[in-house]
C-alpha cells in the first residue's frame, strides 16, 4: 500500500509540473517564454529538498523589475561536477558552503512570479550558468531508476550514484514532518 501511494505521489507532482525540459507555457516574454529545467507547479511552502548529496556553492535573491523574477536561488555542487538550482523560493533553511544529504530541506517553494507559485529546478553543466539550453542538462537523465521517485527517509540510498536523484520537492508524510518541524522551531537562515 506505502509503495502505492509513493509512486500515486510521485505521479500527482509530475502531472501538475511542467515536466518536459523547456516546454514551459510561462508568459516572460521574448526571449524568456521557454527555458531549460522543470517548473514544478506547487503550492507555496512546499518542502524543497536535496535530491543528492553535494554543497551549497549558491544563495541569492533573485530580485528585478521582470514579473518572472522573484524569491531565492540556491544552487548546489555534486560530486559528479554537476550543479542543481533552485528558483522561486520563498524561504531557505542552509548556508552557504553546507554540505547536504539527500533528503535534507532547502527552503519552501513559492516566491510570487508570473502569478503562479512554483519551484523551477534544473541541472546545470559544471561550467553553466544554467540560462541557456547549452549550459544545463535534461533532468529526466537523471532520476534515481530512470523515473522520478520521491525521497523515502529510512532508504539506503548508497548503492546509487550521487548522479541518480529523487525529486527536490518532499512528498507525503515527509513533507508533513518537515513543515512541522520548521514550525516547531521557527527556524530560518
Amino acid at each position: 500500500m506505502k509503495s502505492f501511494l509513493w509512486i500515486a505521489v510521485a505521479s500527482t507532482l509530475l502531472l501538475i509540473s511542467v515536466s518536459a525540459q523547456g516546454l514551459d507555457d510561462f508568459p516572460r516574454g521574448n526571449p524568456y517564454g521557454r527555458h531549460p529545467g522543470i517548473d514544478f507547479m506547487v503550492r507555496t511552502g512546499t518542502p524543497v529538498i536535496a535530491p543528492a548529496d553535494g554543497k551549497v556553492t549558491e544563495i541569492r535573491k533573485f530580485e528585478g523589475s521582470r514579473p518572472w523574477q522573484g524569491g531565492w536561488i540556491v544552487r548546489i555542487s555534486h560530486a559528479d561536477q554537476s550543479h542543481s538550482q533552485y528558483l522561486h523560493l520563498s524561504e531557505i533553511y542552509i548556508e552557504l558552503g553546507q554540505s547536504l544529504t539527500r533528503g535534507q530541506l532547502i527552503g519552501l517553494s513559492g516566491a510570487p512570479n508570473s502569478g503562479k507559485a512554483h519551484l523551477h529546478f534544473c541541472i546545470c553543466a559544471s561550467a553553466g550558468r544554467c540560462i541557456d539550453f547549452s549550459e544545463t542538462l535534461d533532468p529526466d537523465n537523471f532520476w534515481l531508476g530512470s523515473s522520478p521517485q520521491c525521497f523515502r527517509p529510512g532508504n539506503d540510498y548508497s548503492r546509487h550514484s550521487q548522479r541518480e536523484l529523487t525529486l527536490p520537492l518532499a512528498c507525503g508524510d515527509y513533507a508533513q514532518e518537515l513543515i512541522a518541524r520548521i514550525k516547531a522551531t521557527g527556524s530560518k537562515r
